[in-house]
């Protein structure tokens, strides 16, 4: 699931049509349901092994911050922070050249 999810988002990053702004919200919606998929395993896993063994023995924890870090990273996405207060300084691998 989660590589259908990862192989989704780029599809959509790479996909020219994606890329206007009106489609932002589509992108960022992806992230979040890709930081959301640990909700099925995680809902299956407690209801075969139980909750506790879940919390206590199995590391939900690496899942809710999987899930935290996915969102947040979604948001910040979504609201272009930081390239909205510093434009250009945050570009890494397509930074535009001046002519």
């Amino acid at each position: 699931m989660i590589v259908l999810f990862g192989l989704l988002v780029i599809a959509i990053s790479w996909c020219q049509i994606f890329m206007d702004y009106k489609y932002r919200h589509i992108r960022a919606t992806i992230f979040v349901c890709m930081g959301l998929s640990g909700i099925i395993p995680a809902a299956h896993y407690s209801i075969t092994k139980g909750v506790y063994k879940l919390i206590t023995e199995d590391r939900f924890d690496l899942l809710i911050t999987m899930a935290f870090l996915y969102i947040f990273g979604a948001v910040l996405y979504a609201t272009r922070v930081p390239e909205r207060f510093f434009p250009g300084k945050c570009d890494i691998w397509v930074r535009k050249k001046s002519v």
